[in-house]
Order: C-alpha cells, then structure tokens, then sequence
C-alpha cells in the first residue's frame, strides 16, 4: 500500500527519488568516505547490514564508529542513542540505501541513523525537536568521520582494501 508509514516501492529503485540518488552515488562511488541514511524514529545508530545477520568483515571498526558518534551526542545534549548492527537493534529488512551503498559501491563506513524519539511521537516528531535533532546527528556524524580519519580510512574500496592486504599476504 503506498500510503503506508514503510511502503518500500513496487521495486528496487522504483521511485523517482531513489532512482536520482542511485545515480548520483554511483557516480561519485570512488569518493565516497562514508554514507549515513536517515530515518525516524527509534535513537539508534545502526551498522551494517539490515537484510542479513551475517558478520561484515569489518564490524570492528564500524562498532568503535558507531561507539564514538553516540557517545559524543550524549556528551553534547545528554541524549542517548543505541548503536550496534541492524538487525540485532531491530530486525532483518530489505531495501535500505545503506545496504546498497556497502554492498555495491563498496564503500565500508555506511551506517544508517534512526533519528529521536523513541515512540513517544513515532514518525510525526513536532518541530521543537527538528533543530536539536540536527544537532544531535551533526554532532554524531562529525565524530564518526573523526574516527574514520583517525584509523587512516582512506577514500578507496572494500574491494581494492582486501587486494592490497591480499597482496601484501603473498609477495
């Protein structure tokens, strides 16, 4: 039903809007340093991956991410955000941009971010909160691309990582 709270499209990509932002980030795919996605509701800074339970290779980093962006909103505002992989903060699901991102483009720092409140006003949060919850996500995502500095990420792939650690194994 496309009006429901969650309708995911007819179809990968189906929708105008997902279709400019596929293109736009395939394009750029190989400057891509990280990808946040935003959502409501639930406090919660979510790693990857939602559509499967399996292990990423690289969840340790994306945990110390996750660990230094939510602690540094609680310093900032005092308020807290849940972080781990999706799929143990919630449930499996399908069609997350975020997914799409790791998996396709290769680019290893996606997180999806579920946004305040906790239930309290779901999906409709009034305006009183629309500023400090952009603070919170700034305050959070700056923090995480200081960690993916500090580990010395630098802007190239999943795929190029593990042929360079390959080849650094066997020469």
């Amino acid at each position: 039903m496309s009006c429901s709270e969650v309708y995911a499209g007819a179809n990968p990509f189906s929708e105008n809007e997902s279709q400019a932002m596929a293109r736009y980030l395939a394009s750029v795919r190989h400057k891509l340093m990280g990808y946040f996605s935003l959502h409501s509701y639930g406090q919660m800074w979510l790693t990857p991956l939602s559509y499967t339970r399996k292990r990423v290779s690289d969840r340790n980093i994306h945990m110390q991410v996750a660990q230094r962006a939510t602690q540094s909103i609680k310093e900032a505002s005092g308020v807290g955000y849940t972080y781990g992989p999706a799929t143990a903060l919630m449930y499996v699901t399908s069609g997350d941009s975020s997914d799409w991102v790791y998996t396709k483009l290769n680019c290893s720092h996606t997180y999806g971010i579920e946004l305040g409140d906790n239930g309290r006003y779901g999906f409709i949060l009034p305006q009183s909160y629309i500023l400090p919850t952009g603070r919170d996500v700034l305050t959070g995502i700056l923090a995480a691309v200081d960690v993916i500095r500090e580990d010395g990420f630098k802007v190239e792939s999943r795929e190029k990582r593990r042929k360079r650690k390959k080849k650094l194994l066997f020469h």
